[in-house]
This record gives structure tokens, sequence and C-alpha cells, in this order.
């Protein structure tokens, strides 16, 4: 968990931009990933293009050891074959010295186009420093478009941690069928376990169970149509078997069938071997 010291979302009663040439909207029209027509979380995001520097925010606030600077970005798409002009985007920071954090926007392709990213900057390095300006940077050839959501200042102090806490069953979730991170959903199941649990966002779909954000409801916030008791993640893998692909199903038996109900299993391997 953070301490956030500052945060807008640009929604109404947010912190909202100081250039007045920056305009606030409903965010981006097309993804193949997330939900169109909001932020990444409310229903307002900031809209940039291809001016170098822009005031973004002003305050003043202490930089710590842990201070850190974060927000989501939603660079647009340049055509059919992208040239990733739009991801040459960052936040910079202003101190009270006139130095700045010199988070300068680079073309180095780790930003989706047409995708919500998270980016963190630590401002640890700067701790005595005080903050006073948040600036929008862009350094593009050409015309860009994108769009910035969540901006965060915050306390996020690093803590110890046990492995387990660093599971996150909703990894690689922010897809679907249009763009696939692996076909993922956040089951939930126990060890050598067949059968897994899963929360899904579509009641209807046979196929794809779970989309983070792309299924979030009018307000932009997540909404579960079910729970389901899915054998996907066996069934899933015909989609990427390029030879022979078979499923069968045995009632009864544990995870070591092949020893608990070897009349059942010896006859189906023989028949699927070939002669």
């Amino acid at each position: 968990m953070s301490d956030a010291v500052f945060f807008s979302s640009f929604e109404a009663g947010d912190p909202q931009p100081v250039d007045p040439a920056l305009r606030v909207g409903s965010g981006p029209d097309r993804s193949p990933t997330a939900k169109t027509g909001v932020g990444f979380t409310g229903v307002k995001a900031l809209r940039y293009t291809g001016r170098p520097r822009s005031v973004l925010f002003e305050l003043d606030a202490p930089v710590t050891e842990h201070t850190e600077l974060s927000y989501v970005v939603f660079p647009v798409t340049d055509g059919e074959i992208p040239a990733y002009h739009a991801t040459r985007v960052s936040l910079d920071v202003e101190f009270a010295d006139g130095t700045t954090a010199g988070f300068a926007p680079v073309d180095d392709k780790t930003l989706w186009v047409d995708q919500w990213n998270l980016v963190r900057r630590p401002l640890g390095a700067f701790a005595g420093r005080r903050l006073r300006r948040i600036v929008l940077r862009t350094d593009s050839p050409g015309e860009i478009t994108g769009w910035l959501d969540d901006v965060r200042v915050a306390e996020r102090p690093r803590v110890p941690r046990e492995p387990v806490d660093c599971v996150r069953t909703t990894r690689g979730t922010h897809s679907s069928g249009e763009f696939s991170r692996g076909n993922t959903f956040p089951a939930t199941a126990v060890p050598h376990g067949f059968n897994f649990w899963t929360p899904v966002t579509d009641a209807s779909a046979i196929s794809w169970l779970y989309e983070y954000h792309r299924r979030n409801n009018e307000r932009n916030r997540p909404e579960l149509a079910a729970f389901a008791l899915t054998e996907e993640q066996m069934t899933g893998s015909s989609k990427y078997v390029t030879n022979t692909f078979r499923y069968e199903r045995i009632d009864g038996p544990g995870h070591w069938m092949q020893w608990e109900a070897p009349e059942k299993v010896g006859p189906l391997l023989l028949d699927f071997l070939p002669h």
C-alpha cells in the first residue's frame, strides 16, 4: 500500500491541469484490451498531444527516500503499422531549487500502443528537496495523441515480503480475444488440482472468461458476472497445439489416475497412440 501525497484521476473534484491548453476528455475510443470511452479509473482522462512541455500540476510537497511518482499512459497508435511516436511521452518533476528529475521521453518501445501502461518513477535519489511542478513532456517528430490518468505522488516504502505476497492471480488478464497475454484467468485451485475456480466477467463467454478492465460497468468499476468451475486450462490448450490434440475426462480418480484407474486410462492411451 502507498500513502498518497497527491492524486488526480481528472474527475470532478480532483486537481485539474494548470495549463489551459491541456484538455480532459472521455478517454480512448479504441483498444484491444481496455474499456473505451473512459479513463483507466473513473470516466475521465487527460488527452495529450505533441507539445514538448506543459505544466500539468503545481504542488508543494517534500521528497523522502520513499517518494514515488506514478501514472498510467495510453499512447494512441499512429498507423496500421505503428511508428510508436506517441510512446515518447513522460511525466517529469521540477523542484523548488529549479532542478528537475530528468525523466525525459525516450523511444525505447517499453510502452504498448492502444493500451494502458503503468509507469513508476522512484524519487528517493532527490530526498530532501521539495516538489513544485509535475510536467508533461513529449518528444515526437510528428503529430501524436494519447491519454494520461491516475497521476500520483505517494510514499511507497519497500517492505520485506514473503514469496507468496508476489503472487498475482490477475497477472496477464488485461487482455482479450483480440490481444492475448496467454488467455490467462485468475484461477484458484489446490496443489495438483484439476478443476479451477475463477471469477467471470462475461457469463455468456465460452472461451474468454475474464477480461480485466474491458468488462467494467458504465461507471468504469469492476463487475463480476459469475463464478465458475472451469477446465479452461485444459480445453483451451488445443489453440496452442499444432499436432493431434485430444481431451478426455475420467470421472472418479484423483491426480494419479494412471494408478487409480488403469482400466480406463490404458485403453484411452492405446487408442490415441499410433498403431
